[in-house]
């Protein structure tokens, strides 16, 4: 049908009659849409003036397009490029993007070119909004993280346009000049300020969700006693307290490692270097929490030992140190028997109640007296709580403390490099499939200069103003 109409468009030009010949084209493009031979000749056919019918026909063909996403984006993108460039209204051919990315499921295009008007229109503030959407909707489209760049240098903010530069370099598309301006904009690792990264701003800048609060406030009532009832042991990692790596030894790995734990407030520790592979440090209980560092992570570069170490040590002021020595289900039930101290039947389909009783009594008399009141309130309102989701809770725990390492190490790609290590199916994955099919890089790149992540260096002094 389409082929027949331009056809009589053909002969209709050919008997100089152009008015009619403009109309048969238009009705053809109203089945074909903008990419189709009939668009193509009527603007050829057009010349300069008189695109509202052409805008029209486009509003008709959307109406008919429906449901096939790649050709109602493409129906969108044309009529907002030829009511902001030839109609000269670009506030409507603003107002058509939006009605595009709300109809539209695939929409990155749609919010690629929202985002490059805004910013051609000066509106920068509003374009990298836009751009942040995107990126944080389609982490892996380095477009968004390039607009994001481009708007922040623009408003003369180069340390977040730094910051956006980083994704660029794990996507594979930062050039050279990239690259060596990310190098001079990077700051060294693990320059906060000593102290600020306090339970409570990790909590409100870094987590990925706060699910499980009651849990967490169980878990640091009961901290103490665990450290007592499940002492680390060294011999498991070949080592013994002799080889213990003190404040006192001018080790540089134990001044790093001083340097990272300030950054939480951990007054003391102790460190170990163990002969072992791997990029994970452990963390065991002990009179003070012990640092179990395989002897590998000592030929890191810098940044990627410092998301090694805060990684391991985020949690430890906020009582989540069992998250890394328990497993989902053995947490579960201990916190369950501390429950049973407000609320004596609770977790009775968990496990022999007398075993629980047991564990119970040994916890609160590995308590403090003068800790034993939190214990009594954390547990009455554990017990009274929608039961927590366990693996849920070791998930976003995972992401949150990556999130806050990552930070710390101020290397994104070099984080990435270390996760990626990591994880054996990500190996010979690189750029944007890397990113794609990675649930925690993904969601390492949607943080990385999200507005939590950026109010986190604001507040911790690694991003001024």
């Amino acid at each position: 049908r389409v082929a027949s109409i331009i056809h009589l468009a053909t002969i209709e030009q050919n008997l100089g009659h152009h008015a009619q010949a403009l109309e048969a084209l238009l009705s053809a493009i109203i089945l074909e849409g903008p990419d189709g031979k009939a668009a193509h000749r009527y603007k050829g056919l057009l010349g300069d003036g008189g695109w509202e019918p052409y805008e029209q026909a486009l509003l008709k063909h959307l109406a008919q397009v429906g449901g096939d996403d790649a050709r109602v984006c493409r129906a969108y993108l044309e009529l907002a490029s030829v009511q902001a460039e030839l109609l000269r209204q670009p506030e409507r051919a603003l107002a058509t993007l939006e009605m595009g990315i709300t109809e539209v499921k695939d929409d990155i295009p749609l919010r690629v070119d929202y985002g490059t008007r805004l910013r051609d229109d000066g509106r920068l503030a509003e374009a990298i909004v836009a751009y942040r959407q995107l990126v944080s909707l389609y982490p892996a489209n380095a477009e968004g993280w390039r607009g994001l760049v481009s708007c922040y240098v623009d408003r003369g903010r180069m340390p977040e346009a730094g910051l956006a530069l980083a994704p660029l370099c794990v996507l594979g598309a930062a050039s050279e000049s990239d690259m060596r301006a990310l190098t001079k904009m990077t700051p060294r690792p693990a320059s906060a300020t000593p102290g600020s990264f306090t339970p409570e701003v990790l909590r409100a800048y870094s987590d990925r969700g706060n699910q499980a609060a009651v849990a967490e406030k169980l878990l640091l009532a009961i901290n103490a006693s665990l450290g007592k009832l499940y002492l680390g042991d060294l011999q498991r990692f070949g080592v013994n307290p002799k080889e213990k790596i003190t404040a006192r030894s001018g080790n540089p790995l134990r001044t790093f490692v001083d340097k990272i734990a300030a950054l939480f407030g951990i007054p003391d520790y102790d460190l170990y270097v163990y002969r072992g592979a791997g990029t994970a440090a452990a963390l065991e209980f002990g009179a003070l929490p012990v640092l179990l560092v395989p002897a590998t992570v000592l030929r890191l570069p810098e940044p990627q030992q410092a998301f090694v170490f805060a990684r391991a040590l985020s949690g430890v002021q906020r009582g989540l140190q069992a998250l890394g020595r328990f497993k989902p289900s053995e947490l579960m039930l201990i916190l369950a028997a501390a429950a049973r101290t407000s609320a004596p039947n609770y977790g009775s389909n968990l496990a022999d109640g007398a075993a629980l009783d047991d564990l119970q009594r040994r916890i609160v008399k590995a308590m403090a007296r003068k800790d034993r009141q939190l214990l009594n309130d954390a547990s009455a309102e554990y017990a009274q709580s929608a039961p927590v989701d366990y693996n849920a809770w070791y998930a976003d725990n995972r992401l949150t403390t990556i999130r806050s390492a990552a930070v710390i190490a101020a290397d994104l790609p070099s984080c990435v490099a270390l996760l990626r290590q990591e994880d054996q199916a990500l190996l010979y994955l690189e750029g944007e499939d890397l990113v794609v099919n990675s649930d925690i890089i993904s969601d390492l790149m949607r943080y990385w200069s999200c507005d939590q992540a950026l109010e986190l260096r604001r507040r911790t002094g690694m991003l001024q103003g």
